[in-house]
């Protein structure tokens, strides 16, 4: 099978340029959030005093709802790809009033470490690089 064209900006040069976060918020839930039935599961407990490691593809801790829980490791405070910011959100966004919005743990701290290079591809080193990193941080969970 043939590769895949990318398009974009830095399209075939592997890197992407980044743009800020988005302040947008959500007003109505999302399918990933309809399907982990927040209102159940928060029934046992709220994430506080917890460390979430996110390995993806960064994670912008300025976004909204992890603003003041999120810190990101080396190199990865852009998400060009916006994957790992999307989802340090359903790990530990803030509900923000509404229990229907938010992560699965509110109030639980995100380490965001970058597992793929700035077009969201995959690297089996750094993400043995981050899990180490996480691991090093004392991170309760890792996803």
């Amino acid at each position: 099978m043939p590769p895949v064209p990318v398009a974009g900006p830095g399209a075939g040069s592997g890197q992407a340029r980044c743009v800020a976060a988005s302040a947008v918020r959500a007003k109505k839930q999302d399918w990933a959030r309809q399907r982990l039935d927040l209102g159940k599961v928060r029934a046992y407990g709220s994430g506080e005093g917890a460390t979430v490691a996110v390995i993806d593809t960064g994670v912008a801790p300025g976004a909204a709802g992890l603003k003041g829980r999120a810190k990101a490791g080396d190199g990865a405070s852009e998400d060009c790809a916006g994957h790992g910011t999307f989802v340090a959100g359903l790990v530990a966004g803030a509900a923000d009033g509404s229990p229907d919005l938010g992560g699965v743990a509110p109030q639980a701290e995100v380490l965001g470490l970058r597992g793929t290079d700035s077009l969201g591809r995959p690297d089996a080193a750094r993400i043995a690089s981050a899990v180490r990193a996480a691991t090093s941080a004392g991170a309760d969970v890792i996803t």
